[in-house]
């Protein structure tokens, strides 16, 4: 029963069990983002778990392939994506209805294969949001190409 619990203390327990839930499962198969009949156990528990806690938990489903830092690509991210987005397809499909955000990040960590779950605070993306202005009609390529890298670069600052 956590209705005794602070925010902070259920964050820290669902967090917890979360990574212990999804520790060393979840065996893709190479280039598939189908979860295996194999792991819906850890689907199952996943969703039990959730299903104890508020949905006003935001959540964040990462999705990490084979790799290294060095050996990132596009195609590694797009499969992590895809995994990690079949992973909170199946959870709902389990029932659970907390609000579960997809990102899928690669090899960028150099972690390996694996989905992990936890907390997200919608409310920090905001503080990384640029406001892109309309660029001016009377703009030259190489303005709006100016102005572009200088908004990116802002972004990648925060």
């Amino acid at each position: 029963d956590i209705s005794g619990m602070s925010r902070e203390e259920q964050e820290a327990l669902l967090n917890r069990l979360l990574a212990e839930a999804l520790e060393g499962t979840l065996e893709f198969e190479p280039n598939s983002d189908v979860v295996p009949i194999s792991d819906m156990q850890t689907v199952r528990s996943l969703a039990r778990i959730l299903k104890a806690f508020p949905t006003t938990f935001s959540l964040k489903c990462e999705g990490h392939t084979k790799g290294t830092p060095e050996t990132n690509s596009a195609a590694r991210i797009k499969l992590s994506h895809l995994r990690a987005e079949a992973v909170k397809t199946a959870v709902i499909a389990e029932g659970v209805t907390h609000s579960i955000r997809v990102v899928g990040r690669g090899s960028e960590e150099g972690v390996g294969m694996q989905v992990r779950m936890f907390v997200f605070d919608p409310s920090a993306l905001q503080e990384h949001q640029v406001t892109i202005p309309e660029a001016e009609p009377t703009m030259s390529r190489e303005e709006r190409r100016l102005l572009l890298n200088d908004l990116l670069a802002k972004a990648l600052k925060r």
